[in-house]
């Protein structure tokens, strides 16, 4: 199947927030800034705050994959709010949305390594990071985020 990454247009986020199924998976995605359930219009305007650029993973005509990448300090790109549609999943979709995020956000802001955080709990996640080469980062971390960096 053909896959390819674009920037997120605004007919993505329907499809986006229903893979938000309960309050657990909204606070492991956005964090404290998106309440469950998710609104489409609040997720659109808070994901598109100055800095954050999101990108939307196409698998087909179909929408597979979400996440974004911002610059939190000089000369790292972090990868955050990675998003996978529950009907994707297990057939490496996150692997090809996170590599093409790091490639894309490096690439477009000259940053030497890609940092990321996720929640404690979500092995799944840690694992396909510590595969990609991320590292966890005990000092930045904390009991309920994983700091990870990839140098």
């Amino acid at each position: 199947m053909d896959r390819q990454i674009r920037r997120t247009v605004a007919t993505d986020y329907p499809e986006i927030c229903s893979w938000i199924t309960d309050a657990t998976v909204c606070r492991q995605w956005a964090g404290p800034a998106i309440a469950f359930p998710p609104q489409c219009d609040v997720v659109a305007t808070e994901l598109a705050k100055e800095g954050q650029r999101s990108f939307t993973l196409v698998e087909g005509e179909a929408v597979a994959g979400f996440g974004q990448f911002w610059v939190i300090e000089p000369g790292a790109v972090h990868i955050g709010r990675v998003i996978v549609s529950p009907r994707c999943r297990s057939r490496g979709i996150g692997r090809y949305l996170v590599q093409a995020l790091v490639a894309q956000g490096m690439a477009s802001t000259g940053a030497a390594r890609a940092t990321l955080r996720v929640a404690r709990g979500n092995d799944r996640a840690a694992a396909l990071y510590a595969s990609m080469g991320f590292e966890a980062v005990p000092e930045r971390s904390t009991p309920d985020v994983l700091f990870m960096q990839r140098p």
